[in-house]
This record gives structure tokens, C-alpha cells and sequence, in this order.
């Protein structure tokens, strides 16, 4: 994926969730429906060394039901993750 924004909408059934940085650049995460900032998110994933290298930090939660928003520390570095919930 490579999309900004709401990954996670609210889901009261939701057993976990998932996610891991594939870009190079870092990966702001918030528990919200409101799109992280530099100065306000949650979590902060690093890159990897290259694209989809395996090395990007990960994340997960199995407690959180509710909305997760995604975006680039800064807008030069075009995002990439992969995420799911079950």
C-alpha cells in the first residue's frame, strides 16, 4: 500500500492489527481517524535501507479496536507499508 490516511477504520471485532514500513523513509502511525503529524502521532516507524527490504520497523497491536491513520515524516519520501487486521 501506499496510500495516506485511514488504514484501519473503528472495528469493535478486530483481534489485532499489523503493520510494517516497506519505504525508506519513516512512518507515522495514530490511533486516530485524524491524520498523524510530525507533531502528533502515536508511533513512529523507521525505514529500511531500500524499498521493501525487509528491514523497515514493524508494529503491531492486539487491544486497539479502533481507527488507525498512516502518513510520511515528510512528503519527499513517497510512502509504502504493508498492514492487515484480523
Amino acid at each position: 500500500n501506499g496510500g495516506f490516511g485511514v488504514i484501519f477504520p473503528n472495528n469493535s471485532s478486530r483481534k489485532s492489527l499489523f503493520v510494517q514500513n516497506l519505504s525508506t523513509g519513516r512512518l507515522l502511525v495514530r490511533y486516530s481517524s485524524s491524520l498523524p503529524t510530525t507533531g502528533s502521532y502515536n508511533i513512529v516507524l523507521k525505514g529500511g535501507a531500500a524499498i521493501a527490504d525487509g528491514l523497515g520497523a514493524s508494529w503491531s497491536d492486539a487491544l486497539y479496536s479502533g481507527p488507525v491513520s498512516v502518513t510520511g515524516w515528510d512528503a519527499s519520501t513517497p510512502i509504502q507499508y504493508i498492514s492487515w487486521e484480523l
